[in-house]
């Protein structure tokens, strides 16, 4: 599948403290894994602080998600020796950023289109609709915005440098919410917390 350099090393750019950032790297990376025997580092960003950005990209596929940079970096890196750079984001102010080519989708959020974007013959999960009516705040349900307050705590996990936490904490979250009894205990979660 050409979504995939097979042994290629990737560095993820995504949006630090963001459910919607995260994920769409936690998709992206159950993807590639599953296709890949190279490393991917993780780095939450915030797209207008340079200062959250990794220095060293080189020898990797670069992959932003849920955030982009303006041509002028993306040149830089792979001048720098980045191997590509690749872009997710639904962010209309991120359209001016790619004078040509424009991967910029503002109809849905980044996760969802990481989602079709790794796996176009599957369903969207359920729990993908809920994120994207919240990131783009699209007529949010009560149930939506129970569902967030819990995914906001597994989200602040990676600026936190809790990535392990960030994974264990989203398995069990997509364990859980498949079931009825699960679904229910989210929501009370979600509303003590709201």
């Amino acid at each position: 599948d050409d979504k995939y350099d097979k042994h290629g090393n990737y560095t993820f750019l995504f949006h630090g403290n963001c459910i919607d950032g995260w994920f769409s790297a936690y998709i992206a990376h159950t993807a590639i894994k599953e296709h890949n025997t190279g490393f991917i580092n993780m780095y939450p960003i915030s797209p207008s602080q340079t200062d959250t950005w990794p220095k060293q990209m080189a020898g990797t596929h670069i992959l932003l998600l849920d955030v982009s940079v303006q041509k002028e970096y993306r040149e830089q890196w792979l001048k720098d020796g980045a191997l590509s750079v690749e872009c997710i984001d639904h962010h209309a102010t991120s359209i001016e950023h790619w004078p040509e080519n424009c991967p910029i989708n503002t109809e849905s959020c980044a996760a969802l289109q990481t989602w079709q974007h790794y796996y176009p013959e599957k369903e969207i999960p359920f729990w993908l609709h809920h994120i994207d009516r919240v990131d783009r705040w699209d007529n949010p349900t009560y149930e939506d915005r129970c569902i967030r307050e819990v995914l906001n705590t597994i989200a602040h996990k990676p600026v936190q440098k809790k990535m392990d936490e960030a994974f264990k904490m989203t398995e069990q979250f997509l364990r859980t919410i498949g079931n009825p009894i699960g679904f229910s205990a989210i929501i009370e979660n979600g509303k003590t917390i709201l």
